[in-house]
């Protein structure tokens, strides 16, 4: 769970609200997931490209990716660095 935590910001990304951010927590906490997760790595394709038209996205670098039985968000390495810099952006209220 402190994985899941680890990577949360201190406030819902752009493309959601308190209340709904909230009980995605809740549900991860309550239902952990098998891998390491995060609000915006549990998101779709579909959405993600419909936020960053809206300019909502807070995470434009995350990928997607089918396993065997679902789509997972993820990561690239070489993008790590630039997601821990945009963490800190909003946790410190800069958006």
């Amino acid at each position: 769970m402190r994985d899941l935590i680890k990577y949360h910001v201190r406030r819902p990304p752009r493309c959601t609200d308190h209340e709904e951010f909230n009980k995605w927590v809740h549900a991860a906490k309550q239902y952990p997931p098998s891998y390491k997760v995060w609000f915006c790595t549990d998101c779709t394709n579909s959405f993600q490209l419909q936020m960053k038209k809206e300019g909502k996205c807070d995470h434009p670098y995350i990928k997607f990716k089918m396993t065997e039985d679902e789509i997972e968000g993820y990561i690239d390495s070489e993008d790590s660095k630039l997601h821990y810099q945009t963490i800190q952006k909003l946790n410190e209220g800069k958006r």
